[in-house]
């Protein structure tokens, strides 16, 4: 006679389920965690981020957006700013392009629920690109990610403490994230003009993807795959041109605001970038006015040498090559680069990690030592402020 197997119950099933998925839980739980955490912190009374957290220079401007005081954007006088002065809110430092993302939460009526919106969407966002990175990594080794790869990638990405400073600042890292990893997943799968598409909307809300595109360039293997490229990337930037046409006085403004005024300087902690680390020197010495020069001297020998990294690799794949060293660019060249921006370059890294490690978890180290670095980096960052 067969043994009789019982049935098990259902809370043995799920402290089954838990046994076996506690890391993931884990890190699901600290995310969500942060989430609310961020949330927390923008209502509490006695803060001044309901005002002055960068989340409230996008909403406001979105909402400026089809205001007859738009051209008004970047209007300034000495150390007044119109935008600052109206909307209590840091002065608008980037292009108009940037508020195609928030003109959606900027048709919520409080500043409040918007910025709630924005978090439960960036936490969504994150999730979504989590699981494409294993997709990518899946088509570039061109079998399974062994599950004690993945697991240690989620574990990490949804651990990070830049997650919080990206929530708590208002800031646009999980979109691009998400933006510029669908971008790969479709260069991958062959579909050329939405994958472009998507890495010009990630270029259009927030410049960070330069390098990036440089390569795919570069890459493009004929010219009819270049001038596709090239026009789609560079089509939902055109807004912008478009704006300054209609208000000439706001490129004057747009270009003083962002470029001729040094709003990193006293910050605790300011990025830490070799451009950076050598304007800072410079500034030390009195030199104060060499910012596009010393970017050029970085960046342009930076990026021949990314090129030539790229070219005696044949093993790997072009666009991995190019979306990998792209933001690994940016992150070397910038001269303006914060903690919570590395939401969107470990999704490559992890990618990089999980499709070309000899052995199970035995390329990470690096990895774990870079974001124990930014993570040591924010949370005192954070705390100084």
């Amino acid at each position: 006679m067969a043994p009789v197997t019982r049935a098990t119950s259902w809370p043995s099933q799920v402290l089954d389920f838990v046994i076996e998925h506690k890391g993931k839980i884990i890190a699901h739980l600290g995310h969500v965690i942060a989430a609310l955490v961020s949330i927390i912190f923008f209502f509490y009374p006695d803060a001044s981020v309901p005002t002055f957290n960068d989340y409230a220079e996008f909403y406001f401007g979105s909402r400026l957006l089809f205001s007859p005081d738009f051209p008004r954007l970047y209007e300034t006088s000495g150390n007044w700013f119109w935008f600052s002065a109206t909307f209590h809110a840091p002065p608008f430092r980037t292009l108009p392009s940037t508020l195609l993302f928030y003109v959606p939460l900027g048709l919520i009526p409080t500043l409040a629920s918007s910025y709630t919106t924005y978090v439960v969407a960036s936490v969504a966002l994150n999730v979504l690109t989590a699981f494409m990175c294993v997709e990518i990594a899946r088509i570039l080794k061109g079998a399974t990610i062994e599950r004690w790869t993945r697991d240690a990638m989620l574990f990490v990405y949804f651990l990070m403490p830049m997650h919080f400073s990206n929530y708590y600042q208002g800031q646009v890292g999980s979109v691009i994230g998400f933006l510029l990893v669908t971008s790969m997943l479709m260069y991958l799968k062959n579909r050329e003009g939405l994958a472009s598409l998507s890495i010009g909307i990630a270029l259009a809300i927030k410049p960070t993807s330069y390098f990036i595109i440089i390569l795919l360039l570069v890459f493009a293997g004929s010219l009819r795959k270049f001038l596709t490229r090239g026009v789609l990337m560079c089509l939902p930037a055109c807004i912008n041109i478009i704006v300054f046409m209609m208000a000439p006085s706001m490129l004057g403004g747009f270009i003083d605001v962002a470029f001729m005024r040094d709003y990193n300087q006293g910050v605790p902690l300011p990025s830490v970038t070799v451009t950076s680390a050598i304007l800072m020197i410079l500034r030390i010495l009195g030199i104060t006015s060499m910012q596009t020069l010393i970017f050029a001297i970085v960046a342009v020998p930076s990026t021949i040498v990314a090129y030539a990294i790229a070219r005696r690799r044949p093993d790997c794949n072009k666009i991995a090559t190019a979306f990998v060293l792209g933001t690994m660019l940016y992150f070397l060249c910038q001269f303006d680069v914060w903690p919570s921006q590395t939401v969107f370059l470990f999704p490559f890294l992890a990618i990089f990690q999980m499709a070309y490690a000899v052995k199970p978890g035995g390329n990470f180290k690096l990895l774990w030592l870079a974001v124990a670095t930014y993570s040591v980096y924010d949370i005192v960052r954070v705390v100084q402020v």
